[in-house]
């Protein structure tokens, strides 16, 4: 193998090494409701929460942020939107009784801590299987580099080619013919 054919191979390796993509499974989980009025809704996640992005899906399925005010939704319940949040949640039950509102997770904080809960140890999943990902990679491109650095130190150990001296006068052409035959005697001897 001359040089130039290690410096291609190198040069190849490392053009796959940094232009492989890992697959990555991402699993969206959406929760989706309607208003009474017909407004498909959807938020990112399982549930909906108070903070939470909320979106109005338009005819043609596109999602959109769901304008300020406040919602009434098929199964009973109420939320409030500001800044295309879920501001506030609540119950037509609520309204009616005390009772309720004690009896209701919403609104005691209990459902969103044990959400939020849930969300954080998604995240700290995701994440930790990213880590380990790019730990991955990290050991590829070790490997890579330490195969880069050995080719390299054999090439700079390996003599230059000597320079051909020629004695008489050509022309240019001739010359240009001799060259050609130097490389080719060159190959034919290195092979």
């Amino acid at each position: 193998m001359n040089k130039q054919e290690a410096l291609n191979e190198i040069k190849s390796k490392i053009k796959a090494l940094f232009s492989a993509e890992p697959e990555v499974q991402v699993e969206v989980k959406l929760y989706s409701c309607e208003t009474k009025d017909g407004t498909k809704l959807e938020v990112d996640g399982d549930v909906m929460t108070i903070e939470s992005p909320i979106f109005r899906i338009d005819e043609n399925g596109n999602r959109l942020p769901l304008e300020d005010g406040e919602y009434e939704l098929t199964d009973g319940n109420k939320i409030s939107v500001m800044n295309g949040m879920v501001s506030e949640i609540s119950s037509i039950t609520e309204e009616t009784t005390d009772e309720a509102i004690v009896e209701n997770p919403v609104e005691n904080g209990d459902y969103k801590k044990k959400n939020e809960a849930e969300m954080s140890d998604d995240r700290i999943t995701a994440l930790e299987s990213k880590v380990n990902e790019l730990v991955d990679m990290l050991g590829l491109l070790t490997t890579a580099s330490t195969e880069l650095s050995s080719k390299l130190t054999e090439l700079s150990n390996q003599p230059a080619a000597k320079a051909e001296v020629f004695e008489k006068t050509m022309s240019a052409d001739e010359a240009r013919i001799e060259k050609f035959k130097a490389i080719q005697n060159g190959i034919k001897n290195k092979n």
